[in-house]
């Protein structure tokens, strides 16, 4: 019973997730991203406070809280695994092979800004740290959580001493297009040049995060394998020590952090602070986001919204590319064509939107099938045999256990 207590709670906490990331995904979805103009007019109004609001709360916090989730899967994984005497790493590297190149068809052919291929590169080294004693582990984060906060700030003294120094009066010419290529191309070119233009974003971005954050990555992936270890997630009252410093750090010290960002309202160098609020500062609040829900659904509260978000996170990875399929129809050229056409009131009503869609189609799958298309896909491809679409039993993972004390 306490195994499938933690895999509905890290449901619960993966459909939040899953849903949460749209919120940041939907600017990609929606305007033009893949060339940076520094010191250019920021936007007023509601534009203003729904980018500043959207930096504050969401920017690299859902994708740090899924990475930190995946580290809490693949300590399950690899307990299955030790369970049934199967050789460890085994067949998840296959697992993780599958859905790098699940990323790789996404961000090629779908849209840029796939998060699968890091998140598969990224599990090959993890899984090999998943049998490390927790003592070893929580030593490998800490200094990755020190390099992190060093980057950190040498990140925000640099972009304080360029915005002194008045540079960056000019697009960056990082790629071979420039605002006005990108609005005709999406808004009104053709699939082929689409592609192009992805598969240079992707490439160039691609190889620049596994350089310079892959490191990050696998500093969550290593706290999930910790936080998946000790069970703290399904019974958070039961570690008071680990749930008190998450709620601390996570919400007591990030919360306020990212809430500098509402602060740059208005200031025509705020683009210049994402990379600090969204690498650095987001996963802090990512901790915090996960231990606070964990608590939440230890207690009881909002069964009916919780169920309802693990239903979501059982069908994540499908969720996860629905959603570039919507989006990408509606702003693309060969659907609606809305690209750049809409401000951020507007961009939330289509978040809200996909967001009834996924939940509908949550409820609607599972109540015929265990397991979600894609996420059939890739277990069968992972196993080498086709999986059937429902379980034995044919029911849904149970609500948690109330193990709450009042602790």
């Amino acid at each position: 019973m306490e195994s499938r207590n933690r895999i509905y709670v890290l449901d619960v906490l993966r459909g939040f997730a899953i849903l949460g990331i749209l919120l940041p995904n939907i600017t990609g979805f929606a305007k033009p991203g893949l060339s940076f103009v520094p010191g250019s007019a920021p936007p007023k109004g509601a534009d203003a406070w729904i980018e500043a609001a959207t930096q504050a709360f969401a920017s690299g916090k859902f994708r740090s809280m899924l990475a930190l989730l995946f580290g809490v899967g693949l300590y399950l994984q690899w307990s299955s695994f030790q369970a049934s005497g199967r050789p460890w790493p085994g067949r998840y590297l296959r697992r993780m092979a599958i859905l790098a190149a699940l990323g790789l068809v996404h961000g090629l052919f779908l849209w840029h800004g796939d998060i699968l291929f890091l998140y598969g590169c990224v599990g090959f080294v993890a899984a090999f740290l998943a049998g490390l004693s927790t003592k070893h582990l929580k030593t490998i984060f800490a200094v990755i959580a020190a390099l992190a906060g060093l980057l950190a700030m040498g990140l925000v003294a640099l972009t304080f001493l360029s915005v002194g120094m008045g540079s960056g009066a000019g697009e960056l010419d990082i790629y071979p297009f420039r605002q006005g290529d990108e609005l005709r191309i999406f808004q009104r070119g053709g699939y082929g040049e689409q592609l192009i233009a992805r598969a240079v974003y992707f490439g160039v971005t691609t190889i620049a995060m596994l350089i310079g954050f892959a490191v990050f990555v696998l500093g969550l992936f290593v706290l999930g394998i910790v936080f998946g270890r000790s069970g703290v997630l399904a019974a958070p009252s039961r570690h008071p020590r680990t749930r008190n410093a998450a709620l601390l750090f996570g919400l007591g010290l990030g919360l306020p952090l990212n809430l500098l960002a509402l602060g740059m309202v208005g200031n025509k160098n705020a683009d210049v602070f994402q990379g600090a609020l969204e690498f650095f500062l987001g996963p802090l609040l990512a901790v915090g986001y996960t231990m606070g829900i964990a608590v939440v659904v230890e207690k009881g509260a909002l069964r009916r919204v919780a169920a309802g978000l693990a239903m979501v996170g059982r069908v994540a990875l499908t969720t996860y590319l629905s959603q570039s399929l919507i989006c990408t129809f509606l702003f693309y050229s060969y659907g609606f064509g809305l690209f750049g056409k809409l401000t951020h009131p507007q961009m939330l009503l289509v978040v809200l939107g996909v967001w009834v869609f996924n939940l509908a189609f949550a409820h609607f799958w599972l109540s015929r099938f265990s397991i979600g298309p894609v996420e059939w896909l890739w277990r069968s491809l992972s196993e080498g045999k086709r999986k059937p679409w429902r379980a034995e039993t044919g029911e849904p993972s149970p609500p948690p256990v109330q193990v709450y004390s009042g602790g």
